[in-house]
């Protein structure tokens, strides 16, 4: 064993991990807490390797050790991430239910007592600024004065109570409109049977869409590290670069100019994050790619492939954005000017593959012919063919193969043999 590793193995650390089946390893933390990480560790052969994984997992448990649970897992997340542990994820502890419990009940005391923790804080902060405010004689003069006026705020209070008076006067709904309006919006219900004459009800099909913003941190930027979103153009390569990494906890997003629409459009997009989930997405000759660690997780996981997509404050020609850089997608900003990358010509459709389902190669021989239906118009297609069976973006084996026929065979030496096998085919811009 190396000096330094046998060292590192010899460090003493008071968390304690241990696998738990093929699928899971449990972590004790300095506290006696227990987490559970999503781990195939049990796959590999090596003792000696698993030992080391399981003490590299208890010495970051200990050097992030924290009573705030929460940033402590999303430490934890990221140094696994930086120390290539085989980690798909770390979850709740099992005290999570009760410190959920308390703050839960916390929040309703202060909730259901801040009028009278107000009042008990002012009462302090004024004893403090003047002594003599909790003197017997100023105890005293407040009670008689506060005396005379209890028969009239009891009365007041006793016809509000009685007489069901409504105290919302003034309040507005988001349209601006009056509680005591007929469409203000807690006038909204639900009626089963018939419709009710004179009323319109809501029409789904009529609602207006809502845009979804994701904001980039950078364009073609070798920037590896959380919280980031690059765009990657043509200028980056045929595919995104792995010189510094290889995006396995990045979401991707390819976009693709759409000349018909005016507007770019999602043509492929990988929200899978783990260990194994490498990435390395084509980048379009007449588009561009997202690779998001963080920073917009919530934006991405309202997308969806073939919504169309509008960029502002942004030059990806120049490879410049603004202050207010942002990538729109499902509706376009009606007040803004989009980037226009005055692409000439039009993309055609996509092949239809006639011997494999959705660009996948099941267990295929060395060897394999992948087949295609032709697209009017076409004078050749671009064949690329992926390694990974994860996801559809994975590390690329053949970037751009330009092919004039319908049929590519695929190199035995490119294949991995009983594995399924991501490969995709679109016929050339023209």
């Amino acid at each position: 064993m190396d000096k330094n590793l046998k060292k590192f193995m010899d460090t003493p650390t008071r968390s304690r991990a241990q696998i738990l089946d093929e699928h899971q390893v449990e972590v004790q933390t300095p506290d006696g807490e227990i987490f559970t990480m999503w781990s195939d560790l049990a796959k590999y052969d090596s003792d000696e390797y698993k030992n080391y994984v399981l003490h590299l997992i208890e010495f970051i448990f200990d050097r992030n050790f924290s009573d705030d649970k929460e940033k402590m897992i999303n430490r934890i997340s990221w140094e696994f991430m930086r120390n290539a542990v085989p980690s798909m994820g770390v979850g709740h502890g099992n005290r999570q239910g009760e410190r959920e419990r308390i703050g839960k009940r916390i929040k309703e005391f202060l909730l259901n007592n801040a009028l009278i923790i107000t009042m008990a804080v002012a009462v302090i902060y004024i004893a403090i600024k003047n002594p003599n405010f909790i003197r017997t004689a100023s105890v005293i003069n407040i009670l008689s004065q506060t005396a005379a006026y209890l028969p009239a705020a009891l009365g007041i209070g006793g016809c509000i109570v009685l007489t069901g008076t409504d105290l919302s006067a003034g309040i507005v709904d988001v349209n601006d409109k009056l509680w005591y309006e007929d469409d203000f919006v807690s006038n909204a219900y639900i009626k089963t049977g018939e419709p009710e004459e004179g009323k319109e009800a809501y029409d789904p099909n009529n609602a207006k869409p809502i845009g979804i913003d994701v904001i980039p941190t950078g364009i073609d930027n070798l920037v590896y590290d959380q919280k980031q979103s690059i765009i990657f153009t043509a200028k980056s390569g045929e595919s995104v670069p792995h010189s510094v990494g290889k995006y396995e906890w990045w979401r991707a997003v390819v976009c693709e100019w759409d000349a018909e629409a005016g507007n770019y459009r999602i043509i492929s997009l990988d929200r899978n994050v783990s260990a194994t989930a490498v990435k390395q997405p084509l980048i379009p000759e007449n588009g561009f790619v997202l690779m998001d660690c963080g920073a917009n997780d919530a934006a991405i996981a309202n997308l969806a492939v073939g919504m169309p997509v509008w960029l502002y404050d942004i030059d990806l020609a120049a490879g410049t954005r603004g202050e207010k850089a942002r990538i729109r997608a499902n509706t376009p900003d009606e007040e803004a000017t989009a980037y226009d990358p005055a692409f000439t010509g039009s993309q055609l459709a996509a092949p239809a593959f006639t011997d494999a389902v959705g660009g996948i190669l099941n267990t295929p021989a060395e060897g394999t012919t992948v087949n295609w239906s032709a697209v009017a118009g076409a004078d050749e297609y671009v064949f690329a063919l992926s390694e990974s069976a994860i996801n559809d973006d994975g590390a690329v084996l053949i970037t751009r193969k330009t092919v004039t026929g319908t049929a590519y065979t695929i190199p035995a030496d490119m294949l991995s043999v009983g594995y399924t096998t991501p490969f995709r085919c679109r016929p050339g811009w023209g």
